[in-house]
């Protein structure tokens, strides 16, 4: 039986792989003192150390003695990373070591710049000059040469050769002294290469290059005794041929003899600079650097846009090449904000290891710990991402340069200027930074008795290694793992997505959506366009209703409002097969009549529309002063109950608590024409806003929002902001009213009845005292189960260590619920981030436990719902907007926001006729419920009234 059910999940696709798991780090070491370090390079030594070269400016801490300037400074390690010795070379002026290697004799070859001609430096030409510097094997200097011409020359790779001299590549300025045949003017730098012999002196030099600028990087002897060497040249003449019209990666591969065998120019029509080159076993070569481009020879790359404009677009690109320098295959790394590498090698398994540093948190990369981390990534041998990791702390943090040992260890250098995180012992401002990354670190893995794939949080293992043993598993989610055909339910697919709008700059937004009687879908938001799927735009920012059929396609669309701005806050088929909708107004004109202030304050805006969306009646409510939000339920009399803000006391409005500019949590209910029975404000002397409505079973009402009073008719305030529950009876007498959350700011987006006569609410926290248990970091989803008297049952925050706005919920047919919101956090149970702000979605059984987590959805932008329903067959439709044009998201009309309705297919994890308990409730093949589903509850949009906390 065992066997059988094994058989039917591999044929459902739940048996996961167990992958490796991503190295720890060992150890880690800050070098140097009070003032600048930065290590450039890093390689084995024969007695299973290491040796470290770049520059330090300081005279203390690890180091000591100082030239001036810049100097050199090689520290040699033993294998725990603990400093044998260090040594700094130099002048009075700046020097800077690039390239370190260990020669045959066990002594050391060093290369890199120097602007002096004093103390250790002799013989400088001007400007900066080649320094290669030759030290026996306790660091002592043996010999130092000079090389170069009266301009700038940097020297930034080294190597020894076969026959015991040495190869030097870096960027020239000159065309004097050393330096012969410089192809352009001084000001635009050659590629110079220099083979030295065994005791420092020239044998053989030449300029590489064109009349643009060409910059060596990295050169390699492979196999067949000639060279490979890497750098970037935006030059179209010489020995350049094929660039694309920026810098674009220049590869050359030389004879024994530095004769061109072949070039390439590798990149598309923006900035490709090539770092790092490694001949591959197969004879062919891994080149890496960073790239802007995404055409030419570049696909892939992850470019960010804030509101329209492209803001970053910089990637790590990696590149497989042959023997012959043709692409077998590249790839694009990176996140959201912006990466550099400086290092590649290709690893024992065949595959490849890629350092450097990374701006981001999205696409590629997670973990971010702040500013720039030090970023590794581990490639396959086809150029598929393994794993990746950040490390760092609150500082900037890079990596120059990466090894791996004989033991599959990785070990990383560059430098830190953080404290925290991952980083300790900081000297002050940069430091080196040496890393150690292991398998030899205990891990923690989970019993998978059952062979589900699935682990045992109860029953677990700690080894030494990043391979689980057999038997084992990193996931913790089994429910039984005694029986193979029990495991959680995995997140629904995404079955279609429409971006709706038009190409104005401003942008589309959806404020809600729910599925119709038909099958179909309304949704309703705002739209500043005339333009793509948008006509009949009024001016400035209308309210836009628009009906979709089944499968996303619009069957008629209508913008409603004046000339001036409208906002659509939520929609609702009512019992007749119409719409109402509602939101606030700042028009006296077109559609719109009746407005209680000036332009410059809204009104709640209320309208009724027929099947067809054809306007049957109107009403702005409110008072001389503001109106917002605008959350409306249809009550079963064939009334509306409204909620949301008032900053007036006159007009429509009366028992207004405090100042105009401390507004109210506002009331109404209205008949089946729109006339008002009766209304109430809510609060006390501070600020209140109303963000959702429901209707309770014994047929009162039940409001929720956010107060920062602790009078009038609020009480128990915890401190700064707090979410507000009040149950009105059905003539708007408060019944009870509950102060919920901590000492920071709390606030409620959504609340439900549920079918215990309690409440689920959904809103946000930055609060960790109080109410608040569990926050992850700075902004989390915050869910409230409520007695229904309004008593704390459970509470649950969801999230990690970013910004996780939760925004809006819905009951499922089952008696659980699903929350959806935005998050810009990476790690944890936030995964699959693409970029600044992405949809996160997560359904909870009804007693709070989570039952699945779907990845994050979107694109390079932000991209935010407002609205989820779950439709008939068990699947889920989700509504809100983005700015993205990759990834999750195609088709959007320009640069801007666009209305983004995703069609989710139901959950995996609903039960089906297939032997396996696919919802995990103990029961295989259980009968599903076929109970209707409730209504969703719409969130507001954009406006949360915290203070720092809007997007």
């Amino acid at each position: 039986m065992k066997n059988y059910a094994l058989v039917l999940l591999l044929i459902t696709g739940y048996v996961k792989l167990h992958a490796q798991t991503i190295p720890a780090i060992e150890w880690q070491k800050s070098l140097g003192g009070t003032d600048n370090e930065r290590a450039f390079s890093i390689q084995p030594t024969n007695d299973n150390g290491l040796i470290i070269a770049g520059y330090t400016a300081s005279e203390d801490g690890d180091v000591t003695t100082h030239y001036g300037g810049r100097d050199f400074w090689i520290v040699k390690l033993d294998a725990a990373g603990d400093m044998l010795w260090q040594k700094a070379f130099g002048g009075t002026q700046d020097e800077e070591a690039r390239s370190i290697q260990q020669t045959t004799d066990s002594g050391f070859i060093v290369a890199g710049f120097t602007a002096s001609n004093d103390s250790n430096v002799t013989g400088n030409h001007g400007g900066t000059d080649y320094w290669i510097v030759k030290l026996d094997i306790a660091g002592n200097l043996e010999w130092q040469r000079s090389l170069g011409g009266t301009k700038n020359d940097t020297a930034c790779s080294i190597q020894q050769t076969n026959n015991g001299g040495f190869i030097v590549a870096g960027t020239s300025h000159s065309n004097d002294g050393d330096v012969t045949y410089h192809h352009g003017s001084v000001f635009s730098p050659d590629i110079w290469l220099v083979k030295l012999d065994a005791s420092g002196n020239i044998t053989k030099e030449k300029s590489f290059g064109g009349t643009g600028n060409d910059h060596g990087r990295s050169i390699r002897q492979t196999s067949d005794n000639g060279f490979i060497l890497v750098g970037f040249s935006d030059s179209e003449n010489g020995d350049v041929t094929g660039n694309y019209y920026s810098r674009d990666y220049w590869i050359v591969k030389l004879t024994i003899a530095i004769k061109i065998e072949w070039e390439k120019c590798l990149g598309g029509y923006a900035t490709d600079e090539g770092q790092s080159v490694e001949e591959t076993d197969d004879g062919g070569f891994i080149v890496t650097g960073s790239s802007d481009s995404n055409d030419g020879d570049v696909s892939g790359n992850h470019f960010t846009s804030w509101y329209g404009s492209i803001i970053n677009s910089r990637d790590i690109w990696t590149v497989r090449l042959t023997k012959t320098g043709n692409i077998l295959w590249q790839k694009s790394l990176g996140g959201t904000f912006g990466e550099h590498a400086f290092s590649t090698k290709q690893t024992i398994d065949k595959g490849f290891i890629v350092a450097g540093i990374s701006f981001s948190n999205g696409w590629d990369v997670s973990g971010n710990k702040g500013n720039g981390d030090a970023w590794i990534v581990k490639l396959d041998s086809s150029g598929a991402i393994t794993w990746q990791q950040t490390i760092g702390g609150t500082g900037s943090d890079i990596i120059s340069s990466i090894i791996e040992t004989t033991e599959e260890e990785i070990i990383a250098v560059g430098s830190s200027g953080s404290n925290d995180g991952d980083v300790s012992g900081n000297h002050g401002l940069e430091d080196y930074w040496i890393v150690k990354l292991s398998c030899n670190v205990p891990q923690i893995f989970f019993e998978d008795a059952d062979g589900d794939g699935f682990g045992n949080v109860d029953v677990s293992i700690t080894v030494t290694s990043c391979i689980p043993p057999l038997g084992y598993v990193s996931d913790t989610l089994d429910c039984n793992d005694a029986a193979a055909a029990i495991h959680p339910p995995a997140s629904p697919s995404l079955l279609w997505q429409k971006c709706l709008g038009g190409t104005q700059f401003n942008g589309d937004f959806a404020a809600g959506i729910e599925q119709t009687s038909d099958g179909g879908y309304i949704m309703a938001g705002s739209t500043w366009s005339d333009d793509g799927d948008v006509s009949g735009n009024k001016g400035e920012s209308d309210y836009w209703v628009v009906k979709l059929g089944a499968e996303g396609m619009i069957e008629w669309q209508k913008c409603l409002g004046g000339s001036s701005n409208e906002y659509a806050r939520s929609v609702q088929q009512t019992t007749d097969g119409g719409y109402v909708v509602a939101g606030e107004s700042y028009s006296t004109d077109g559609d719109v009549s009746g407005h209680h202030g000036t332009a410059s304050n809204s009104d709640i805006w209320m309208v009724k529309l027929d099947a067809s969306g054809n306007i049957q009646w109107e009403k702005s409510l409110g008072g001389s002063e503001y109106e917002q939000d605008g959350y409306v339920k249809q009550t079963p009399d064939g009334g509306y109950i409204v909620v949301g803000t008032s900053g007036s006391n006159d007009g429509d409005v009366s028992g207004h608590h405090g100042q105009v500019y401390y507004p109210d949590l506002w009331v109404v209910r209205l008949n089946a024409v729109g006339t008002i029975l009766w209304q109430k404000s809510l609060g006390g002397y501070e600020s209140e806003y109303g963000k959702s409505v429901s209707l309770v079973a014994d047929g009162s009402y039940v409001v929720a929002g956010q107060t920062a009073s602790n009078n009038g008719n609020v009480s128990g305030n915890h401190g700064y902001w707090d979410s507000w529950v009040v149950n009105l009876d059905s003539s708007g007498n408060m019944l009870w009213q509950k102060c919920l959350g901590g000492s920071d700011a709390d606030a409620l987006t959504c609340i439900r009845q549920t079918t215990d006569g309690g409440f689920i609410a959904l809103g946000n926290t930055t609060s960790t005292n109080g109410d608040v248990s569990g926050n992850h970091g700075y902004l989390d989803y915050w869910i409230v189960k409520l007695d229904p008297y309004g008593n704390l049952l459970w509470q649950k925050c969801l999230g990690e260590s970013g910004y996780d706005n939760g925004f809006a919920m819905c009951l499922t047919a089952e008696g659980g619920f699903i929350v959806a919101g935005f998050s810009e956090s990476q790690e944890g149970d936030v995964q699959g981030h693409h970029g600044v702000y992405d949809t996160w979605i997560v359904k909870l059984s009804s007693s709070g436990n989570v039952e699945w987590i779907e990845r994050c959805m979107g694109g390079e932008g932000i991209d935010a719902p407002a609205s989820i329903d779950q439709t008939d067959d068990g699947g889920f439709i989700v509504a809100g907007f983005s700015d993205s044009q990759l990834g999750d998201v195609t088709g959007n009309h320009g640069f801007s926001f666009d209305c983004w309705v995703v069609r989710l297919a139901p959950a995996s994890g609903t039960e089906i006729l297939n032997g396996i308990d696919d919802d995990c409730d103990g029961t295989i093949d259980g009968i599903i419920d076929s109970a209707p589903l409730v209504e969703q509850v719409e969130s507001p949009i954009l406006f949360i009234p915290i203070p720092l906390m809007e997007l």
